[in-house]
């Protein structure tokens, strides 16, 4: 169930107490029953299909990440959805799912890995059974150890459909609005690391781009640039969360991004983001958000602008 709003809660005691004063039960307890149905089927959910605006939500889930896209039909997705991890805590279960539920989801249509290592899917098999997506797209690869193939074997017991991410496929579209896979160069060859097989995407709405990389390296953003792939975007979240082992500054001069999103944690804030990276966001100078700094970041996208809302700024 989504967290209900407190104008929700306000009427659920009102009309509960309708249903004890002297208002006829022929309405009271009618409309008591409505407002418990909206508990299970949650206004906002219903409203948000005829917004007219996207938004991208780089939530704070410390060293891992997790990007929620919501487009103007009310479609949603979510790339990747991993962090810290311990037997007592899930980042599924205790970050991104109360997230979602706090802004009335209770479905994804949607749901991406863009490769398997565990800061980037290790909440997803919570999210599974709680959102149900229809799809869990991934990049192809085995993973690392069990507990990838039990997220898979989940997918298959609650009948999601997994399908692999190729060369141009369209991940999910809505109103204007594109999610696309770009075809990385690196990801059909058995002999390439992990990361650099990550699945890259880029996101469109009217005249706004973002490139989301995953963990690619530097090697995996020259074969971009040697495909001559199109890879300019108002926004890029940083390959491998700013690490020295990306960001090379070509690729960087290539993606000409009006901000760089650098989703990591709060404890090695010296390799992530790396100097490099720092260097060069001060020297272009190009705006560096931090989710370690900033917490969640949320794009909001209309017909003539995108708007950035930090964490840090809502909560002062």
């Amino acid at each position: 169930m989504a967290t209900p709003g407190i104008t929700l809660i306000v009427l659920y005691y009102l009309s509960l107490g309708s249903c004890f004063s002297r208002l006829p039960r022929t309405q009271s307890i009618p409309l008591f029953i409505l407002l418990c149905s909206f508990f299970f089927f949650p206004i906002r959910s219903l409203l948000d299909k005829f917004k007219s605006e996207s938004e991208l939500v780089f939530l704070d889930v410390g060293q891992g990440s997790a990007t929620f896209i919501n487009l103007p039909d009310g479609k949603k997705i979510l790339v990747d959805g991993g962090g810290p991890s311990s037997k007592k805590f899930n980042v599924g279960e205790s970050v991104i799912a109360p997230y979602l539920w706090h802004r009335g989801f209770t479905r994804l249509d949607a749901i991406l890995v863009t490769h398997p290592d565990a800061d980037h899917y290790n909440g997803i098999p919570f999210l599974l059974r709680r959102f149900k997506p229809e799809t869990l797209w991934i990049n192809g690869e085995d993973g690392h150890d069990w507990r990838y193939q039990e997220l898979l074997d989940i997918a298959k017991e609650l009948h999601i459909t997994v399908k692999k991410a190729s060369a141009e496929d369209l991940i999910l579209s809505g109103k204007g609005a594109k999610l696309r896979n770009i075809n990385n160069p690196l990801q059909e060859i058995e002999s390439e690391r992990s990361n650099d097989k990550s699945v890259v995407l880029r996101f469109t709405d009217a005249a706004f781009t973002c490139i989301l990389t995953g963990d690619i390296s530097k090697k995996t953003e020259q074969a971009l640039l040697q495909s001559n792939t199109d890879l300019h975007a108002d926004i890029l979240l940083a390959p491998h969360h700013g690490s020295k082992t990306s960001s090379s500054y070509s690729f960087l001069d290539a993606v000409n991004p009006e901000q760089i999103v650098v989703s990591a944690g709060r404890f090695r804030p010296e390799y992530f983001p790396s100097q490099q990276l720092r260097e060069y966001c001060s020297n272009k100078p190009v705006p560096l958000l931090n989710t370690a700094e900033h917490g969640a970041i949320r794009v909001q996208i209309t017909d003539r602008e995108a708007k950035i809302e930090l964490f840090t700024s809502a909560q002062q």
